[in-house]
C-alpha cells in the first residue's frame, strides 16, 4: 500500500468493520468456514472498487453435488455486490452490450452472475464457446471484443468486470484460473443457519450496500495506487487474481 493511505487509521477502522460485517452476512445464511467469509467480504468489497483493479477475480460457487447451497449464496452475492445483474440464457450481444450499457450509466463495470454454469460446458453449442471467450478476456482490463455494426463500423466493446458462477463441478481451466473457488456441502443436521427470505434478506444487505457504495468512493482512488505484497506460493495469473482482494486486506 502506499504511504498516504497507511497515515489514515481510519481507513484501517472503517475498512475492518465493513469486512466483517459482510462476513458475518454471509455466515448468517450459510455454512461457510470463517476463511471462506473473509475472502467473500474481500471479494464484495473489490466490486466497488473495481476501478482500482488491473484484473478482477471471479468468484466460482460450486460443490459435488445438488442442494449445497451455491444458488443461495450467488443470490446473497447478487444483494450485496455493486451493480449486479443475474444472466441466464443470455445472447452474446446482449451480453457485451448490457455491460457498456452499465458503463455508460454508472460509470463503472456490473458484477454478473450465472448460475448453472456446468450446464453451459456440457453443451456443445458454439456460442457456449464464444461465450467462454468472452469470459476469459473479461478479468482483465482492457479485455473487450471487436463487433461489425451496420456492416461497416467495427466497434469495440468492453467485457471487462467482476463475474461470479454457481455449478457443480470444475470450470474449464481457463477459467478456473482466473476464480477464487468457494467449495460447498451440503448443510448437516447439527449445522444451523437462518432461512433465506428474500424480503427480510434486503432487509440486512441494503446498509450494507449503502456503506459499501460511501466505501467505495471514497477509497477507490488510493487503491488505485496499492502494491500489496504478492505470497510466492501463488503462480502469476494466481498473484494477479488476488491483487485486488490483498490491497484490500492491506
Amino acid at each position: 500500500m502506499t504511504a498516504d493511505v497507511h497515515e489514515h487509521p481510519l481507513v484501517e477502522t472503517e475498512t475492518a468493520k465493513l469486512l466483517a460485517d459482510i462476513a458475518r452476512c454471509y455466515q448468517r445464511y450459510l455454512v461457510i468456514t470463517p476463511e471462506q467469509a473473509a475472502v467473500l467480504s474481500l471479494w464484495i468489497a473489490a466490486t466497488y472498487a473495481v476501478d482500482a483493479a488491473y484484473t478482477t477475480p471471479y468468484l466460482h460457487w460450486r460443490s459435488a453435488e445438488k442442494r449445497c447451497a451455491k444458488t443461495l449464496g450467488l443470490e446473497l452475492t447478487e444483494e450485496l455486490a455493486a451493480h449486479s445483474t443475474r444472466i441466464s440464457n443470455v445472447s452474446i450481444a446482449a451480453l457485451y452490450r448490457l455491460i457498456e450499457m452499465t458503463v455508460e450509466t454508472y460509470g463503472t463495470a456490473p458484477t454478473l452472475l450465472i448460475d448453472e454454469v456446468d450446464v453451459l460446458w456440457d453443451s456443445h453449442d458454439p456460442k457456449n464457446q464464444e461465450l467462454r471467450g468472452i469470459l476469459n478476456a473479461g478479468n482483465r482490463r482492457g479485455g473487450s471484443v471487436l463487433r461489425c455494426e451496420n456492416f461497416t463500423e467495427v466497434k469495440e466493446y468492453s467485457v471487462f468486470g467482476p463475474k461470479a458462477f454457481a455449478g457443480i463441478g470444475n470450470l474449464p481451466d481457463t477459467l478456473a484460473d482466473r476464480s477464487i473457488p468457494i467449495l460447498m456441502k451440503r448443510k448437516l443436521k447439527t449445522e444451523h443457519v437462518e432461512r433465506f427470505r428474500h424480503r427480510e434478506v434486503v432487509k440486512v444487505t441494503a446498509p450494507l450496500c449503502a456503506r459499501l457504495s460511501a466505501w467505495g468512493k471514497a477509497y477507490t482512488e488510493g487503491l488505485c495506487d496499492a502494491e500489496p505484497a504478492l505470497p510466492d506460493v501463488l503462480n502469476d495469473r494466481q498473484q494477479d487474481v488476488c491483487e485486488p482482494l490483498l490491497a484490500i486486506a492491506d
